[in-house]
């Protein structure tokens, strides 16, 4: 299974005094990080990155991710993952619905027999249950993770 990667909005002239600070150039950084020197350029001209740059950046900087951290919280982040949340669970119940819907139809024209829509309402109850379950684990590792990056 795939990791969920989080962006963090670190402060782009923290980062740039804490290597000018060591006399490093943008690719000693890199080397120390164990990282790409163009990620390093891209986070020091202000894109976001992984909560996992950030911790390779911090260690090779001797400092604590939250000292690289922007002091603006990054909206977007949070807005967009609500956005997506909400949107998830809007089309679990909506979809949820319209299939409980057609089974029903189904039953009461006679085309289904009452063990056919059983069966189907089930499968549906189920699907929607186990969407329902993803979308809480992929939340709630969204939030620990956001809380981590943050605290």
């Amino acid at each position: 299974m795939g990791t969920l990667t989080v962006n963090i909005g670190f402060d782009p002239a923290r980062i740039k005094d804490q290597r000018l600070n060591r006399l490093w150039s943008q690719d000693e950084l890199a080397q120390a990080a164990s990282l790409n020197v163009r990620t390093v350029q891209r986070v020091e001209a202000g894109a976001s990155a992984s909560l996992e740059t950030g911790r390779a950046l911090a260690a090779a900087l001797d400092v604590s991710v939250n000292q690289l951290l922007s002091d603006e919280p990054d909206a977007r982040l949070s807005r967009g993952a609500v956005g997506g949340a909400v949107s998830s669970l809007a089309g679990i119940v909506i979809g949820a619905a319209f299939a409980s819907y057609g089974i029903y139809e189904s039953y009461v024209s006679g085309s289904l027999t009452a063990a056919d829509a059983g069966r189907a309402s089930g499968i549906v109850g189920a699907t929607t249950g186990l969407s329902l379950a993803v979308l809480g684990v992929v939340w709630g590792y969204y939030r620990v993770r956001h809380k981590h990056a943050t605290s």
